[in-house]
């Protein structure tokens, strides 16, 4: 044998040591390259924003944000006059000689009164009936955009969720396997508390038809994600 030094009878250390075979090694390095593909794959589908899929809804979204940075500017300034005409009264000064020594006025520079004040509230209610108007033109592009992107993605969908139903009758295998050593262990009327049982309760029993599992894999048959022959017979 290779193991042993000619002649002496000693065996030689170094020819115990371990090395994988070629073809254990390739298969090893070929199964990451697999995973490694299969993970980037996810990683690459991405799911475009409303924005990115729609230039019309990208530019009502921007004239929303607009409108709201607006608003919050209206807002401030009315807060600033509605304070300063409930201050007891004092000399009218000049807009510009109020900033200098550090009075607060509105952003425009128009010194605080109640004309100013019905102005910027009108402002306001005008800015507010915008938005409602852009806000609402937005949810019917939301609505349009959504069906393009659904159809850009409905593949990927089908196919994900094919993949949850595989891995969930991958599961039920594996509960029905368990089951049957339970059933093994307690028809012998053997205490097994001390191994801690493991059920998952969680989705039913695995032969039950009204289970968890059994109604959501019915009910993906129903959404055309599954076959009914791809379901197993007892939960159909």
């Amino acid at each position: 044998m290779s193991g042993f030094a000619a002649g002496d009878g000693n065996v030689s250390t170094e020819s115990f040591q371990w090395k994988p075979a070629l073809s254990s090694v390739h298969s090893y390095h070929k199964g990451m390259h697999m995973a490694a593909a299969l993970k980037s794959a996810k990683q690459e589908f991405l799911v475009p924003t409303l924005s990115e899929a729609s230039p019309q809804y990208a530019e009502l979204a921007q004239r929303k944000r607009d409108l709201l940075a607006q608003k919050v500017t209206i807002e401030a300034d009315i807060s600033r006059t509605s304070k300063a005409l409930r201050a007891p009264a004092a000399p009218r000064i000049n807009a510009e000689v109020a900033r200098l020594i550090g009075d607060e006025v509105p952003s425009d520079g128009s010194y605080p009164s109640r004309q100013r004040l019905g102005e910027l509230q009108q402002q306001l209610r005008e800015l507010n009936a915008a938005i409602a108007i852009i806000e609402s033109r937005l949810g019917i592009e939301r609505g349009k955009t959504s069906m393009l992107i659904c159809d850009q993605v409905r593949d990927e969908h089908r196919r994900r969720a094919r993949d949850v139903c595989f891995k969930l009758l991958e599961l039920r295998e594996a509960m029905l396997a368990y089951t049957e050593l339970a059933d093994a262990l307690n028809e012998r009327e053997i205490a097994w508390g001390s191994l801690s049982p493991s059920q998952l309760l969680a989705l039913g029993h695995p032969l039950d038809p009204q289970s968890r599992t059994a109604i959501y894999l019915r009910s993906m048959v129903s959404h055309g994600f599954l076959d009914t022959n791809e379901v197993p017979a007892k939960i159909r």
